[in-house]
């Protein structure tokens, strides 16, 4: 059996090449309507929709709850939507030419890849080639750990995020966010994005929260405990852990900032903090963007090293 040494760390620490992470491309889009059904528009696009003072909100993220702990089939581990993406649409922005070798997936494993060398959970997934590429899909979710589904705090924690969003979006950009809206988990905006990393291709997709017009970015919507910055300890905790699986998931994800918003036990929003993609390695405890840019690299080259490269039919 062949391993992939994880450490010491220290063998990952060498500059970015051109001394910046480089920056995904975006190559694509599609919406999944109420009924999971996929469409190659933007009929799902959410518009951001900020308060004028981000110090003095009063969110309630309790109002209309429902139980969304358990996601839909679309949202766990398949890669089905980005194979009818190939198939429909990719050529319009990713010519075959540069369609050769890439590793075709879900940004949330890559993420997880990347955050590997500073997280202890646990993650398995299988590799195919095919058609000159390499498919990623992540299966055997329930080796990570994960809160206890019991703890109401933590199954009302799901729908906080989604009512988060609620408040802070409208389905037009000249429109107003609509909170009273019933719940659809199907409802989605899926970017597919493009990133060379050294000499690897990486195609992947992924939800996106919503679109600022005004700076023309998008940007996450990120919903956590509040914590006073005299708490040193949670202060850490945040950034080493939290601010790590940020930086990632918008890093890959060509999202230019994360609007923190940040609530009491109770699911009351107090304060919103805006907070630049590429500021957060700024932040950074005990971790660096260095390291995790290169031991994805390694690992891609170390998968691509085990997977035979030969024709389907053969």
């Amino acid at each position: 059996m062949s391993l992939f040494k994880v450490a010491p760390l220290e063998i990952f620490d060498e500059p970015l090449p051109g001394g910046t992470f480089p920056e995904a491309e975006i190559v694509g889009h599609f919406s999944v309507d109420g009924d999971g059904e996929l469409a190659f528009d933007e009929s799902q696009k959410k518009f951001l929709k900020m308060p004028s003072d981000l110090k003095r909100v009063k969110l309630d993220l309790n109002e209309g709850y429902v139980d969304i702990s358990t996601p839909p089939d679309h949202q766990l581990n398949n890669i089905d939507y980005i194979l009818r993406w190939i198939q429909e649409d990719r050529e319009k922005h990713f010519p075959s030419s540069e369609f050769k070798n890439a590793f075709v997936g879900r940004r949330q494993l890559l993420a997880k890849v990347m955050c590997t060398p500073y997280d202890k959970d646990p993650w398995k997934f299988g590799v195919i080639f095919r058609d000159d590429n390499f498919y990623m899909c992540e299966f055997d979710r329930e080796i990570t750990a994960t809160p206890n589904p019991e703890d109401e705090t933590w199954v009302r924690s799901i729908f906080w995020g989604w009512k988060m969003l609620q408040y802070l979006t409208a389905d037009e950009a000249d429109g107003k966010p609509k909170p009273d809206r019933q719940c659809n988990q199907n409802e989605e905006f899926d970017v597919v994005s493009k990133l060379k990393v050294n000499g690897h291709v990486l195609a992947y997709y992924y939800g996106v929260d919503a679109y600022d017009k005004d700076a023309n970015c998008y940007v996450d919507i990120k919903t956590c405990k509040h914590v006073p910055e005299h708490d040193e300890r949670r202060l850490r905790i945040f950034q080493r852990h939290k601010l790590l699986k940020w930086w990632a998931q918008c890093q890959l994800g060509a999202v230019s900032e994360v609007v923190g918003c940040y609530r009491d036990d109770s699911g009351i929003v107090t304060r919103l903090k805006c907070m630049p993609t590429r500021e957060m390695p700024d932040s950074a405890r005990e971790w660096s963007a260095n390291v995790c840019y290169n031991f994805l690299d390694q690992f891609l080259t170390w998968v691509k090293q085990r997977i035979p490269a030969v024709d389907a039919d053969t």
